[in-house]
């Protein structure tokens, strides 16, 4: 992804480079860490598995990351879950 298409998805681009140093290679580095994250299928298996504890810890865990590389969107969706 680049940066024009995460700012068409609502990420706050300019307090995200903030965070990084404004060191735009950083923030694309770690926001491409994210779909390899264990903490996704984790989630996926402690829901089917009724496992709503646990299924609480990764999605508070997935909606911090989130919020902290400024995707709003995720973070306010898994807010909205109760997460």
């Amino acid at each position: 992804m680049v940066i024009d298409e995460l700012k068409d998805y609502g990420v706050d681009i300019e307090t995200a480079l903030m965070r990084c140093a404004n060191n735009e290679a950083l923030y694309i580095k770690l926001i491409n860490k994210i779909p390899a994250m264990t903490e996704f299928d984790e989630l996926k298996k402690s829901i089917e598995n009724k496992d709503f504890e646990n299924a609480f810890s990764y999605a508070h865990a997935l909606k911090g990351i989130v919020a902290g590389v400024m995707m709003a969107g995720i973070s306010a969706v898994l807010s909205f879950l109760g997460f």
